[in-house]
């Protein structure tokens, strides 16, 4: 049976995966054929698949997002246990890595990372 306790310890589990940069941990969270939606209305961030959400994971997060702050914000759970549907809300703060490029000459040249 789903449970609020249920959702709320995988939504947790979740932050915390993020918040030390394990994709493996982060990935266990889906099944085979779940749809993880990075930014609605957007295809390419869309990902099927574990395999395909662990790779977003390894090549968007880790070692590029530092200082990641992550609230469960339980209060707003809305779960229906008959149909095994949870609808959750979170917040997440965090800083993008900036890569250092060296320019002509040898002087470094701040960039923002490529998407």
């Amino acid at each position: 049976m789903l449970t609020r306790a249920a959702v709320n310890a995988a939504v947790d589990e979740y932050g915390a995966a993020w918040q030390t940069h394990d994709p493996d941990r982060l990935a266990s969270l889906f099944s085979e054929h779940a749809v993880y939606v990075e930014r609605p209305y957007e295809r390419k961030a869309t990902y099927r698949g574990r395999k395909e959400i662990h790779e977003y994971w390894t090549k968007q997060v880790v070692g590029k997002q530092s200082d990641i702050r992550f609230f469960n914000a339980r209060d707003d759970l809305v779960l229906d246990a008959e149909r095994r549907r949870a609808t959750v809300k979170w917040f997440a703060s965090f800083d993008n890595a900036v890569a250092v490029r060296p320019a002509p000459g040898g002087v470094g040249q701040k960039q923002k990372p490529k998407e």
